[in-house]
């Protein structure tokens, strides 16, 4: 038998898969961390969603009158999760014309003092019939 019918693979194979494998590897590592800041960010932001629709829901089950400014944070709604400390919110309330119309700004932050917001924005009529 001679070295030309031995089937194998030669340096160029092996170095040429290095190659690749090790162009891959880099490209995944580098990837990685974008990927699951990317999905802490989706994670925060579906809270942020959460948190707000459960303040207005609050809003809206006061009376009239009783819709002001405020502020606060939401570990009132879950005293046990250490992470709503990072959600705070702050309500702004405005008369709107015509009268009985109250348009209510609610802007929950988050993240590292609180660079992140959410804005939501929604109206309030006085229903009573005085």
């Amino acid at each position: 038998m001679t070295m030309k019918s031995k089937r194998g693979f030669g340096l160029v194979d092996v170095m040429v898969a290095m190659a690749i494998l090790f162009i891959g590897s880099y490209v995944m590592i580098s990837v990685l961390p974008r990927l699951i800041n990317a999905a802490n960010s989706r994670s925060s932001l579906e809270s942020a969603y959460i948190f707000a629709s459960s303040k207005a829901d609050e809003i809206y089950s006061q009376p009239y009158s009783g819709v002001t400014s405020a502020s606060g944070n939401f570990n009132a709604l879950l005293p046990n999760m250490s992470d709503l400390s990072k959600f705070s919110w702050v309500t702004s309330v405005t008369e709107e014309k015509p009268d009985l119309l109250k348009k209510v700004t609610l802007n929950v932050k988050w993240g590292t003092g609180a660079d992140k917001m959410d804005t939501y924005i929604f109206y309030i009529a006085d229903m009573n019939d005085d």
